[in-house]
């Protein structure tokens, strides 16, 4: 006989949750049970995150070959045990041995009412045997992702730089009392919001004080998507080059805050520099694993010419020396390498 319970049946969850479930197997007899396994079949968008806990009666049941689920499995199954034949005990109870699993599922379904529906198999019967299934409601929630683009590509000491962010919504259902904080590295200073847009609505808002390094815009609620494309946020801003600033490589980092306490970061892969001169790199802004067009900010050297250094990580900015008449140059640099490691640079066209 095998089983599956959801710890809160009634309560629905979002994309995005974790939900538990218990899987039990009990043999009701009459006889033992070998080679005993069992599977869960999950419906779309839903798959096996993890094993919290497997209880199992220690007078009647047996492990005799471990099998584990992959994560992300669509069709988690456990095993092998061998499950002795129930017995009767001297209060006048029957002892059946049993196995029970614990597990939580990553939820990233649409809305709706999706059935889990357990299996199990053993060497004493004859094929699979279908269980009493659970029910998983999956309540509208939102979806966020967001990108990030700085304008020009290309710039020096105490010039401007425009940025347009772009906030999606793909879910099912809205986002609300979403707070969207970006925060500029130092040779950044704040200056005006352009504009925002899309159709997003807003009530108690908070905008940014002109010369912040952490901007804060809150009060947001963007839409589900619908077949017209996702909901969406856009806000258009621009920042000032302070005249301190060194060619280098910084970071803007963007953090995305709903209501229900749902985080989303914006997050870069580029690398930590060398020890050495670096050649100039680009502003690649990552989103869920896909790079988009690079974007680069150029700067002007350090002391005696030689580049400033900046913290390494997401959101990252390349600075590269300006002409020495302080013209914005108008290609993009590159770096010839003067040794067979390829460091130092020397900089060319």
């Amino acid at each position: 006989m095998v089983s599956l319970n959801h710890a809160d049946s009634t309560a629905a969850v979002k994309a995005g949750d974790t939900p538990s479930f218990t899987l039990s197997i009990v043999n009701s007899g009459p006889q033992a049970a070998s080679g005993v396994s069992a599977r869960v079949e999950l419906p779309d968008g839903v798959t096996y995150l993890a094993t919290e806990n497997i209880d199992i009666d220690p007078y009647g049941v047996l492990r005799t070959q471990p099998q584990d689920p992959g994560v992300r499995s669509n069709n988690p199954a456990w095993g092998v045990w061998t499950l002795n034949a129930p017995v009767s005990l001297a209060d006048g109870t029957v002892r059946r041995p049993h196995v029970d699993i614990t597990f939580t599922v990553n939820v990233q379904s649409r809305a709706g009412t999706f059935k889990l529906v357990p299996h199990v198999f053993s060497d004493s019967t004859d094929g699979e045997v279908v269980g009493k299934g659970a029910n998983l409601t999956v309540g509208p929630s939102g979806h966020l992702t967001v990108t990030i683009a700085a304008v020009p590509n290309r710039v020096k000491r105490e010039d401007d730089v425009t940025y347009l962010l772009t906030v999606n919504n793909d879910g099912s259902g809205p986002s609300s009392g979403v707070d969207v904080l970006i925060t500029l590295p130092g040779i950044l200073a704040f200056t005006k919001t352009e504009r925002t847009g899309g159709n997003a609505a807003r009530s108690n808002a908070t905008d940014p004080a002109p010369n912040a390094v952490v901007i804060d815009y809150g009060g947001w609620t963007i839409p589900p998507g619908n077949n017209a494309g996702p909901g969406r946020l856009t806000i258009v801003f621009k920042a000032h080059v302070v005249p301190s600033a060194y060619m280098g490589r910084y970071t803007v980092t963007v953090q995305i805050t709903e209501a229900n306490g749902t985080v989303t970061m914006l997050t870069d892969d580029a690398e930590g520099l060398p020890p050495a001169e670096p050649e100039p790199v680009s502003v690649r802004p990552l989103i869920h694993g896909v790079l988009s067009s690079p974007v680069a900010l150029a700067g002007t050297p350090g002391p005696s010419g030689r580049p400033g250094r900046a913290p390494h990580g997401p959101r990252e900015l390349a600075c590269t020396p300006s002409s020495s008449r302080g013209a914005t140059s108008t290609g993009s640099p590159r770096a010839t390498a003067s040794s067979s490691t390829g460091w130092p640079p020397r900089w060319g066209r």
